[in-house]
């Protein structure tokens, strides 16, 4: 089940719709898979809304409607699917032509979503407007979704005029009455203040009655407020009424007397289970007659149920107005959930409110303006008045003249009498005067707006003076200087704007030209300045000045020009100082650590920094850094000399191991003979096992590779961690590598693996090639490695082949297995 709900005080002003797309949009409700825009870009919704209502000149008044749509805690919805029905939801014709961002929120027990609607349409510049029936049409979308995706759909009542006859008798009942009864019922049975708030105590009811206060406040048992003055009759509950009922009660009846009443009265309602137990006992006893409810309703019915009169005068207005028939204007009072009957004969219209009470004309304030006739003659009205304006505006957009104007409302049957310096227009019959005002100022506002909008527009696509002058004159624009003024000419009228003079628009287009050159400039200074200085630097090369102080930087052009960083980009932080000197902070961090990983020492690294002097300070200088200057960079940086020299005795530690890893694993037949060679070397390897999936029960889990027998269950079915501490006591574990892969426990495994089907040959073979190139070990230590047991004559006899290029020739001569 889905609720599509219209939330209140919608966004006034730019500020205001800029906070509901924030609060729509925001990550601790949302995700950004979540949110989307249609017919707009949703990370950029908000210059496009505000565009699309410069464009229509209609920046003012509401800016957008909010709508939420709520989804049933009860039904498994996910939110995927919430984006889903959002997406579909949009594609109703409501929101044709109008941009929308909308987001799934998350944040609460229901899953709900939000969209923001543009109030101007993107395409004809309407304003968003929205009836009951457009409502009534977007529910019953939202039910086929809700049914589509197996979601449970909200009852819409089709008809509130037809009510059943429970619901008929339920509107006698209502809290007010209930009160009017407990107050009435109370005040007959007290003899002072004390009495009556004790007895309206024990009905549930606190009453609130102080000297210094005007008026009674009474609340019921649901916190439910209502003040003496606004029960009826109001007499009857005034404090001088009620103090004069106090005293009658207590010269008719002894204290006694009244507590025996008063105890009475409470255990008889108290044993009456209903809602309205008074109510109830009043109905049902036949001996207060004078206090039957129709009779107290036909009194009172004008203050029950939120002033349902005031809620008929109400959709009478508008529906009045609008209406240009009987069946439009009954229509429109039924969208209300109200309905309305002629009767002609008798000249009276009855009408039935949302509860449920019908009003004839001639009870209500001014009813004869109500009866069928003069409705007739209203509806007479709105037909003329609306054929006049249709025909009216449509002329008024199409002219470029007074004359085109007039030639247009004549075609369409209009004629028109110039007098007191009006325009007078009359039906085509001559007989009825349908307008009287100044044509003439509305054609030429409307021009007005549009040449607003068009210069505008041009100026905003032109790069240059000569670009803006050439673009009008392709329009058909012409531009002339008369008295000193700029007058733009089109379609035979004469435009003159104090914001549209040539030297102010050249102005602005000089200055948006300097500001887009600086802004580019200061955007690449930013990204590669590693200083302060060095920002300054890289701009004064391009030509620039720059003062820079705490709060603001000062941009001095070639040309003399000067602005502010907050000139560049007002709306955004792009280039304030906080965001420039972070940006900085961030590049001088990223070149440190590259320079540290360049090099395998503190000294290196320190000559390296000393090297790159000019880059970091953007200035040239003879002046070698002094050890307080490297210290000032690397503190920028969170660094030190002391943490430098961690660094690098970790680093080289780390590169040892690693050397040694690869070396012993390419003569390592088994794990435990890994562990031996790294013992041998001083590396203490702890290879420890977790658990990864249960072993597979009753089959052969013993696998044979080589000389060696590896058992699944301890070796292949785990996800070994295996430890490396170095002779300096630092540990390491194969993730901390660049490539943990290639030292991960199935990479040495397999490793072991394929060293079983070697011969000894051809291992001595990559020793030798190995320590043949460039590596200085001892072939001692290679032989220890390699474990051989070849003896000194066949070493030599092997070697003398190795340096003649035969090794693999006489390999196979002792018939040994060279398959892999």
């Amino acid at each position: 089940m889905a609720i599509i709900k219209m939330i209140k005080n919608p966004p006034k002003t730019k500020s205001n719709l800029k906070k509901l797309m924030n609060y729509i949009t925001q990550p601790a409700k949302t995700r950004p898979d979540l949110v989307g825009g249609f017919n707009c870009d949703w990370e950029n919704a908000y210059d496009e809304f505000t565009h699309t209502k410069k464009d229509f000149d209609k920046e003012d008044g509401i800016q957008a409607r909010h709508m939420v749509m709520s989804f049933d805690v009860n039904d498994d919805v996910t939110v995927e699917s919430a984006k889903q029905i959002g997406d579909e939801l949009l594609q109703h014709k409501l929101f044709e032509n109008f941009q929308v961002v909308y987001a799934v929120h998350k944040d609460k027990d229901h899953v709900h979503i939000h969209f923001c609607i543009n109030s101007v349409n993107l395409e004809n510049g309407k304003r968003w407007h929205q009836t009951s029936a457009d409502l009534k049409s977007l529910k019953l979308r939202s039910n086929d979704l809700c049914r589509k995706y197996n979601l449970s759909e909200i009852e819409l009542n089709q008809d509130k005029g037809s009510r059943t006859d429970s619901e008929i008798n339920n509107r006698f009942e209502s809290w007010k009455y209930e009160l009017y009864l407990a107050a009435v019922n109370s005040s007959r049975r007290a003899s002072s203040i004390d009495e009556f708030k004790f007895v309206m105590n024990e009905l549930g009811y606190t009453v609130d009655w102080e000297d210094n206060k005007k008026y009674i406040t009474f609340t019921n048992p649901n916190g439910q407020k209502c003040r003496n003055r606004k029960m009826y009759p109001k007499y009857l509950f005034t404090k001088e009424n009620l103090q004069k009922q106090f005293q009658d009660n207590s010269t008719t009846y002894s204290p006694e007397e009244l507590k025996k009443i008063q105890k009475q009265f409470i255990d008889r309602v108290k044993s009456v289970e209903q809602q309205y137990p008074l109510s109830y006992i009043v109905s049902n006893d036949e001996k207060q007659t004078s206090m039957k409810y129709e009779k107290w309703y036909d009194k009172n019915r004008e203050y029950l149920i939120d002033d349902d009169k005031y809620d008929v005068y109400k959709s009478l207005g508008y529906a009045l107005k609008y209406s240009t028939s009987r069946d439009e204007f009954v229509s429109k009072l039924n969208k209300n959930g109200m309905n309305a009957e002629f009767d002609d004969e008798t000249n009276i219209t009855v009408f039935e409110s949302r509860q449920g009470i019908e009003y004839g004309n001639y009870e209500m304030y001014q009813g004869e303006k109500y009866s069928p006739n003069e409705l007739e003659k209203v509806f007479v009205k709105n037909r003329t008045e609306k054929d006049f304006y249709s025909s009216y505006w449509d002329c008024v957009k199409k002219s470029k003249s007074m004359k085109d104007f007039q030639e247009m409302m004549r075609d369409k049957g209009y004629g028109y009498s110039y007098e007191n310096d009006k325009y007078i227009f009359f039906s085509c019959d001559n007989s009825t005067v349908i307008n009287s005002q100044r044509i003439d100022d509305k054609v030429l506002q409307c021009f007005e707006n549009k040449m607003n909008i068009y210069l505008s527009r041009i100026k905003w696509q032109s790069q240059t003076i000569d670009d803006f002058i050439e673009k009008l004159n392709k329009s058909g624009c012409s531009i002339s200087t008369i008295a000193g003024k700029t007058v733009f000419k089109m379609g035979g009228y004469f435009f003159v704007n104090d914001d549209f003079q040539i030297n102010s628009i050249k102005k602005d287009l000089n200055r948006r030209s300097d500001i887009k050159e600086l802004m580019k400039s200061v955007g690449h200074s930013k990204m590669y300045a590693l200083s302060k200085a060095s920002f300054i630097h890289q701009l004064e090369e391009q030509g620039y000045k720059v003062e820079w102080n705490n709060d603001n930087i000062l941009f001095i052009l070639p040309n003399g020009k000067s602005y502010l960083n907050t000139e560049l980009n007002p709306k955004a932080d792009w280039f304030n100082v906080q965001t420039i000197e972070k940006q900085i902070h961030i590049n001088l961090d990223r070149y440190i650590k590259n320079l540290m990983r360049q090099v395998h020492s503190t000294m290196d690294f320190v000559e390296l920094l000393k090297s790159e002097q000019s880059n970091i300070t953007g200035v040239t200088s003879s002046e070698t850094m002094t050890k307080h200057d490297i210290e000032e960079i690397l503190k920028d940086v969170e660094l030190d000399f002391r943490s430098l020299n961690e660094y690098y005795d970790l680093k080289n530690d780390k590169t040892e191991l690693q050397n040694a890893i690869w070396q012993c694993s390419r003569c390592s037949l088994s794990k435990d003979d890994f562990i031996l060679k790294m013992e041998q070397l001083g590396y203490k390897v702890e290879w420890e096992k977790t658990v990864e999936y249960d072993t597979v029960e009753n089959e052969n889990t013993n696998v044979s590779v080589g000389s060696t027998t590896f058992s699944t269950d301890e070796d292949l079915k785990y996800d070994s961690k295996i430890v490396f501490t170095t002779p300096f006591g630092n540990k390491f574990n194969n993730k901390d590598f660049k490539r943990p892969d290639l030292y991960s426990s199935d990479a040495l495994l397999k490793k072991f693996q394929n060293n079983n089907v070697m011969n000894d040959f051809d291992i001595l073979i990559s020793f030798l090639r190995l320590f043949n190139s460039n590596d200085r070990a001892p072939v001692s230590s290679a032989m220890s490695l390699v474990g051989s047991d070849l003896n000194g004559e066949k070493l030599k006899e092997f070697m003398y082949h190795f340096e003649q290029g035969t090794a693999s020739i006489y390999n196979k001569n002792l018939n040994n297995d060279l398959s892999m």
